[in-house]
């Protein structure tokens, strides 16, 4: 079954150590199977029955155990795990609720062990002292409530996490075992995916048992729900920095956090007295949490729903954004996934880039500047130029990319076999983004010959005979930059020529 909307993703770590959770989440609120506080000779868990109800924001855990005393009257300190996460507004977060019975009796569980101040996630554990007579047979349940984690692998999913192995602590194996999974989200929708020995029961319901299990083996049984699914001109978007947001979907719309709406559009937004200002090329869109309108460009235009504010994040319905910023938004009820289009998006050379992203950290986070802030006069792809750069026949490519604030050119250079990236000697603030600036990228070809005053210290001042395909940087103002393929020393040199046409000449 595909997964097909994240909001969380879930994790059911049975027999999952605490160092291995530590090394794949940052998790609060994590709950697990109970253990003695020493290992116990005669005490065994003959049965635990779990079951996780998943919502939103929360997940709801209740467990059932039935205790058999195999051996004389003794008393048991038992112990429930807690993970809590880093502090947040002077409070850590660990169980929202949390409540225990004995033979159906509430009783009150003391906390014990973990730090209370501090940056890092720890472990704690509830702990109550049970009565056992000789082959006495007692029932323990365990509820609580806790937020969803976050996982600092895909810091896009949220996680709600189960420890068995601390049930491996009492006398032999635990003698059955069932577990029941609930989505509550969307429950007509396949937001949800266990993976096997999970078996579907429903639409958003899972379940798996076991008999004789020894929770010692490592075994990993993940649930797993996929983020809010968007692509840019089919591209995926994908959000790195983001912790703790609350984008989901409804009714085939997607509501996101007003920042990453802007990620994904490629836009920069602003706050100002109350109001969101968007900015993407030429378009300016402004709303405020509450208010059933945007202006677009000063013209008013009416939401379905107002954006809102959830713990202090701005929660906007993506299309209307999208529309407003000039994107054409399409959804598809089969795969769930909201596509955002701009025409000037749509050629291969911007979905290659997109994939080389994925592939190279260095480029992670770069985007190239939108066609629309450049004069169509001027150069019909002013971010990209294509050639061969080394002169071995194989074809290269070079990118003008920007990363907030900042413009920075790097190539591709392509052997045979294998490709190198490596960014150029160039960065420059860019003070507002987008519009304004006309930073380009130009080919010029082998057997021209370019004026030039040198940029290194070794460098004399004369004309320059191209050899190989040339990348050009021309900003209004100043100096243009020629990047060259240096054959001994395995790289680029830059030097720089007269300014752009037409443009007073400033300092580079």
């Amino acid at each position: 079954m595909t997964a097909r909307l994240l909001l969380a993703s879930i994790v059911l770590l049975c027999v999952a150590s605490v160092p291995a959770c530590a090394n794949d989440t940052a998790i609060w609120g994590v709950g697990g199977a109970i253990r003695p506080m020493q290992e116990h000779p005669s005490i065994i868990m003959e049965k635990m029955d779990l079951k996780i109800d998943i919502y939103r924001e929360t997940g709801r855990a209740e467990c059932h155990y039935v205790f058999h005393n195999a051996g004389s009257a003794t008393t048991v300190r038992m112990g429930f795990p807690e993970t809590v996460g880093p502090v947040r507004k002077g409070r850590r977060v660990g169980f929202l609720s949390f409540a225990t019975t004995v033979d159906g009796r509430p009783v009150r569980a003391r906390i014990e062990g973990g730090l209370l101040e501090g940056p890092v996630d720890t472990r704690r554990w509830r702990v109550k002292t049970v009565r056992f007579g000789a082959g006495q047979r007692r029932h323990i349940s365990v509820s609580y409530t806790s937020e969803l984690g976050i996982s600092l692998g895909n810091r896009n999913r949220r996680v709600f996490s189960y420890l068995i192995d601390t049930g491996a602590s009492w006398k032999g194996p635990i003698g059955s075992v069932r577990v029941r999974v609930v989505g509550h989200y969307d429950p007509n929708g396949n937001w949800l995916r266990v993976d096997p020995p999970f078996r579907q029961t429903g639409p958003t319901s899972f379940e798996w048992t076991a008999r004789d299990l020894e929770p010692t083996q490592g075994l990993w049984f993940p649930l797993n729900l996929d983020d809010i699914a968007v692509t840019l001109n089919g591209s995926r978007v994908y959000w790195w920095d983001y912790i703790g947001t609350y984008s989901y979907l409804r009714n085939g719309e997607a509501w996101l956090q007003a920042r990453m709406a802007a990620d994904a559009l490629r836009a920069e937004v602003q706050v100002s007295d109350g109001e969101v200002v968007l900015t993407r090329g030429g378009r300016v869109v402004r709303l405020r949490p509450g208010t059933r309108e945007l202006t677009a460009n000063g013209v008013r235009q009416p939401l379905p729903r107002a954006p809102y504010l959830r713990r202090g994040r701005l929660l906007v319905q993506l299309r209307a954004v999208a529309v407003a910023l000039g994107a054409n938004v399409t959804f598809d009820a089969s795969t769930r996934v909201t596509d955002l289009s701009f025409a000037a998006l749509a050629e291969p050379a911007f979905r290659e880039l997109n994939a080389y992203r994925l592939q190279l950290p260095a480029m992670r986070g770069y985007a190239p500047p939108e066609l629309s802030e450049f004069e169509p006069a001027v150069a019909a792809r002013p971010w990209l130029c294509t050639g061969d750069f080394d002169g071995n026949g194989v074809p290269d490519a070079a990118f003008l990319l920007r990363k907030g604030n900042e413009l920075r050119v790097g190539a591709l250079v392509h052997s045979k076999n294998a490709a190198d990236f490596l960014w150029f000697p160039y960065r420059e603030q860019v003070a507002t983004w987008p519009g304004g600036m006309r930073t380009m990228l130009r080919l010029r070809k082998p057997g021209e010959v370019a004026g030039w005053t040198p940029t290194e210290a070794d460098q004399p001042s004369g004309q320059l005979a191209l050899a190989h395909d040339t990348i050009e940087l021309v900003t209004p103002g100043k100096r243009t930059v020629l990047y060259y393929w240096d054959a001994e020393m395995r790289g680029f040199r830059q030097v720089t020529v007269a300014p752009a046409p037409g443009v007073e000449e400033a300092e580079p």
